[in-house]
């Protein structure tokens, strides 16, 4: 009997090279406050996770991007603009450094929790945190100083020295991430396109 290859896999909204640069820019800026401890995430590897699933059956590939495809059916494209960013859990502990989105979060919100139905039908679990759209910048490896906190936060406050672009989210796609002692690689094995 032959063990299932099992693939860590999330569905995401991937970002246009015009985001990922102006990403890349605001990374930059956070660089120079000389905050140790982070690790940075590659430009080419941020994106907007839409439903994170963990480690997943090969076989099962096929069923999602049928419910990926079901879920897109009749959404329209819709357009985000990068936002000013932020920390998880808090600016007391920071873990996660983020930036988040403005623009049409409404129909962002709607693509997210009808991915969310339609991967509930085939059998994975609801998550039960709300959604909170980021992008990630950056991991906490360890814990920060007050004055690198506060540096950290201010900087994250005023990110943008000229209006972030607008982007256009038109398809979400299904994710393989591959953990490497280089960070994680990421390669697309699926696409649902939202209408034009």
């Amino acid at each position: 009997m032959t063990e299932q290859k099992t693939l860590r896999l999330f569905v995401a909204a991937e970002l246009p090279e015009e985001a990922r640069h102006a990403l890349g820019v605001a990374i930059d800026k956070l660089k120079r406050k000389n905050v140790d401890g982070l690790r940075w995430v590659a430009t080419e590897g941020i994106h907007l996770t839409l439903k994170f699933l963990g480690n997943v059956e090969a076989s099962q590939v096929r069923d999602l991007q049928a419910a990926l495809e079901s879920a897109a059916s009749g959404l329209s494209r819709f357009t985000l603009r990068l936002a000013n960013g932020g920390v998880f859990p808090n600016a007391n502990n920071p873990r996660v450094v983020w930036v988040g989105l403005d623009g049409d979060i409404a129909s962002l919100t709607s693509l997210q929790r009808r991915v969310e139905r339609a991967l509930t039908d085939i059998g994975f679990t609801t998550e039960e945190r709300a959604f909170q759209p980021h992008l990630t910048l950056a991991r906490v490896r360890d814990r920060l100083t007050s004055v690198e906190r506060t540096q950290l936060m201010e900087t994250l406050a005023t990110l943008w020295e000229v209006e972030p672009p607008e982007f256009e989210v038109r398809s979400m796609s299904l994710m393989q991430s591959t953990l490497k002692s280089t960070g994680a690689e990421y390669t697309r094995l699926g696409e649902a396109r939202l209408v034009g």
